[in-house]
């Protein structure tokens, strides 16, 4: 609740000055930022590596545990981290930061929404807006036509079954590529599924965006799966754009849109 106040109460003010110094503790919020003209950045986590620019920024420690000191040694005008940060959060703020935790985006409307907020905190909110808006466009010029067989889709989410359910923002880039997510019924944002579940649900095709290589062909029942028996499993050149609610995304629902289609 907290946390919602505190973001209403900054969307409701007038426009923050442009901030000078950002610091970015997250991949996804770090491509934001670059997006609207907020980079160079002050310094970033070593997971974030877009644009091709952040390779010059100073790394500030992993995802989870941040270089906190030496992050308020920096004096940054702002950091931007993410809600499952509360024990950095704390610790930045107690040292005089300026620590925003962005919300999870669940959906391509939460990416939005989450441009927009990044913007106003950055002090870039019209280029923001702007952006939200392509993004908008962009995505409903994909749209998939009206009346076509919607293939079912299973996510490789990540190594040992890690799938996406209905609330996760991956979920969402599949349907709005044309498909439907096979436990897209599932009320979770990223479970552990089981190869047997996968195959009762028989998906058209297999989304891959880890790293675990998983031969399907090699597992019980696989030649029940119509991904499998017609050669329907996806690989993708960079897993990112899916997995980071990012201006990317048109990326990954056009390429995936592609794939989708693309008669094999």
């Amino acid at each position: 609740m907290r946390v919602i106040f505190t973001l209403a109460m900054l969307l409701c003010c007038g426009p923050c000055r442009a901030a000078q110094s950002i610091v970015s503790l997250l991949p996804s919020n770090t491509e934001i930022l670059y997006a609207i003209g907020a980079g160079p950045l002050a310094g970033v986590s070593n997971f974030c590596d877009y644009p091709p620019e952040t390779a010059s920024v100073p790394k500030l420690g992993d995802l989870l545990a941040p270089n906190v000191e030496k992050i308020a040694l920096m004096k940054p005008d702002l950091v931007l981290g993410g809600q499952n940060k509360t024990a950095t959060a704390a610790r930045l703020r107690k040292m005089g930061v300026n620590f925003i935790a962005i919300p999870d985006a669940a959906t391509l409307a939460d990416l939005e929404k989450n441009i927009i907020l990044i913007g106003k905190l950055s002090g870039r909110e019209r280029r923001a807006l702007e952006l939200a808006e392509q993004i908008r466009r962009e995505i409903a010029a994909l749209k998939p036509e009206p009346g076509k067989k919607i293939p079912s889709v299973y996510v490789e989410a990540d190594q040992s079954l890690w799938t996406a359910g209905g609330r996760s923002y991956i979920s969402d880039i599949v349907e709005k590529a044309g498909g439907r997510n096979i436990f897209a019924d599932e009320n979770k944002s990223y479970f552990k599924a089981s190869w047997e579940s996968i195959v009762a649900r028989n998906p058209d095709y297999i989304l891959v965006l880890s790293r675990a290589k998983t031969d399907y062909s090699a597992l019980p029942m696989s030649a029940e799966v119509n991904a499998v028996r017609n050669g329907r499993i996806l690989p993708v050149p960079d897993a990112n754009i899916y997995l980071r609610p990012s201006p990317r995304a048109v990326l990954a629902i056009r390429e995936l849109a592609g794939l989708l289609n693309e008669k094999r």
